[in-house]
């Protein structure tokens, strides 16, 4: 995954995606599938999955760079060029990042409705 991208916003992309009524899709890496929509809800899941995943090691004190070598225990020949731009870290980081986001929100003082 690329710096730049994040795991929560590919998952709701996917859930708007997956509110429209199709079946097949066109992909431009895979070219048409018929069963295009079972993926991307395969898709879905597995991102859910591992957010889940994710968090719960987060919550139980495990630093990113941690939880990363735990669950992506294969390192991919891309990770080194270009200066990590590709890399699985960015997927816990964007992970953590969102859950620390929605933690902090949920921690702010509301005002007061008159």
């Amino acid at each position: 995954m690329m710096k730049s991208e994040s795991v929560p916003l590919l998952a709701a992309s996917l859930r708007t995606l997956l509110a429209l009524p199709f079946q097949s899709v066109f992909c431009s890496h895979a070219g048409f599938l018929e069963n295009g929509r079972a993926l991307l809800e395969q898709k879905l899941q597995h991102l859910e999955t591992l957010q889940q995943n994710i968090v719960q090691l987060y919550e139980e004190g495990l630093h990113p760079s941690d939880i990363d070598r735990q669950i992506f225990r294969k390192i991919y020949p891309i990770i080194q060029f270009p200066e990590r731009e590709w890399d699985t870290i960015h997927i816990v980081s964007s992970v953590v990042a969102d859950y620390d986001d929605r933690k902090s929100r949920h921690l702010r003082p509301r005002a007061n409705a008159l």
